[in-house]
């Protein structure tokens, strides 16, 4: 889906290095296309959320640049999904979905129709007055994942959102991101340590290297959407599972 004459985002030659002297990543340089959506993997540890939060802009490079191609309106923003959902407990779900609209100063009037329609893209209409202690971690996770979307961004991007889901709640809400992503035409940038999450979601998938994390692979995943479970079972699944396997091998290695 994405445009490969277009780029969102354009990574060249980036580095973080904290000021204790650990080095997140270095010499990374890459391009994220317009409605792609790309995984981000490696081991634990090796830098892909500080990765995530520079391509944010919620931390700073030390060397070479993240830049953005801006639409001529300049209305491109970021929607960013943390691995914990980090919803207001003492508000309800309307009011968490409506955060960010509320903070953009937007009337009420206009909020309510874009909530609405979120809740009903994530399949949570029907618990706009519950709390958050009243929903399950799944419904929590795409109540995130609908305040991050409501901003209508160009780019969302999802730090290992499902980590903690067991294995049924995280099938489902991979496929409900898909169908989500389909809808709202945005750019994806997904982390994960998981292969086969990253097979079964990506268009693409790049690789990192333990830290301080480099390339080690950039994967194209060339299968139809929308995926299903008979992708999950086939010959084609497995052998791009064994080759991002080995890439992922090859990082822990260097």
């Amino acid at each position: 889906m994405g445009d490969a004459q277009s780029p969102l985002v354009t990574i060249d030659q980036a580095a973080k290095t904290f000021e204790g002297g650990v080095t997140a990543f270095e010499n990374l340089s890459l391009t994220i296309d317009r409605g792609s959506f790309t995984s981000i993997l490696g081991p634990s540890g090796c830098g892909k959320s500080t990765l995530l939060r520079a391509i944010a802009n919620l931390t700073g490079v030390t060397s070479g640049s993240i830049g953005w191609k801006l639409e001529d309106n300049g209305h491109d923003s970021i929607g960013f999904v943390f691995q914990e959902p980090t919803l207001m407990p003492w508000a309800t779900l309307q009011r968490n979905v409506s955060l960010p609209l509320e903070l953009a100063r937007l009337p009420a009037a206009a909020i309510a129709p874009k909530r609405d329609h979120m809740l009903a893209l994530v399949d949570l209409s029907g618990f706009e007055n519950a709390y958050p202690r009243e929903l399950s971690g799944g419904m929590k996770m795409r109540a995130s994942i609908a305040r991050a979307l409501i901003t209508d961004p160009a780019l969302l991007l999802l730090d290992e959102p499902f980590a903690a889901l067991d294995e049924i709640t995280r099938e489902k809400l991979n496929d409900d991101l898909l169908a989500i992503w389909q809808r709202q035409a945005c750019s994806v940038v997904f982390v994960t340590h998981s292969v086969y999450e990253s097979v079964y979601l990506s268009e693409r998938i790049i690789v990192l290297s333990e830290r301080p994390a480099r390339i080690v692979a950039d994967i194209s995943i060339d299968a139809p959407y929308p995926r299903t479970q008979e992708f999950r079972l086939s010959p084609q699944y497995a052998d791009y599972c064994r080759q991002v396997s080995q890439a992922l091998r090859s990082g822990i290695s260097i």
